[in-house]
């Protein structure tokens, strides 16, 4: 139990260095003063670029907001909020992947790739469900809150409904089979948890 419990304080130490340590080299971390009073539509996108292949990500998410609030109906607009999704995804802010995404379908429900929306959204319920500590720590995700896990079926079941010849719909449908044991699983746990009381009727 201590040997855990050293772990984790280590792993929590550890993070906090490195996030602190990319802060200062501007790595992880919008850069101090963007100046883009110059920036053509063109010039815009073309940097965002480069960060998202760099993975300077909260950077990108920075110049994809600046974009959209200089040329909010730009040529690139539809496709800047669909980079937008990505790299709050890749950052690890997957509520903020969802929230955008959600906007995306909500405002472009015709949009030709918006197939791309609904997949980004079910991988970013999918990835947060899993959790940074159940990447480093043998836990049974079964036993935890199956909400992440049923969002994700839910986005990957619309996808797959909507948009069937989609080219994420192959991947989408690998998830749900593996989403759908998780949540299965879950259910024989609290089954046999009331089992175990006495709870026949629960």
């Amino acid at each position: 139990m201590r040997f855990l419990l050293l772990i984790l304080i280590s792993v929590c130490l550890l993070t906090s260095g490195c996030a602190y340590f990319n802060s200062i080299n501007g790595i992880s971390s919008p850069s101090d003063s963007l100046d883009t009073s110059g920036y053509t539509e063109k010039d815009f996108f073309s940097a965002i670029q480069e960060d998202l292949k760099g993975g300077f990500w909260l950077t990108a998410i920075d110049k994809l907001r600046s974009l959209e609030a200089q040329f909010p109906f730009g040529d690139y607009a539809e496709q800047a909020q669909l980079e937008l999704i990505y790299a709050h995804l890749k950052a690890g802010e997957h509520d903020s992947a969802i929230s955008v995404a959600e906007r995306f379908i909500r405002l472009h429900p015709q949009y030709e790739n918006v197939d791309y929306a609904y997949y980004l959204k079910g991988l970013s319920s999918f990835v947060k469900s899993d959790g940074m500590f159940g990447k480093l720590l043998p836990i049974d995700e079964t036993k935890r809150d199956p909400g992440s896990a049923r969002n994700s079926f839910s986005s990957f079941s619309e996808l797959l409904n909507r948009f069937p010849e989609s080219p994420y719909a192959p991947d989408a449908q690998k998830r749900m089979i593996y989403l759908r044991n998780i949540l299965a699983r879950h259910e024989v746990h609290a089954a046999n948890y009331f089992f175990t009381r006495g709870a026949y009727l629960a």
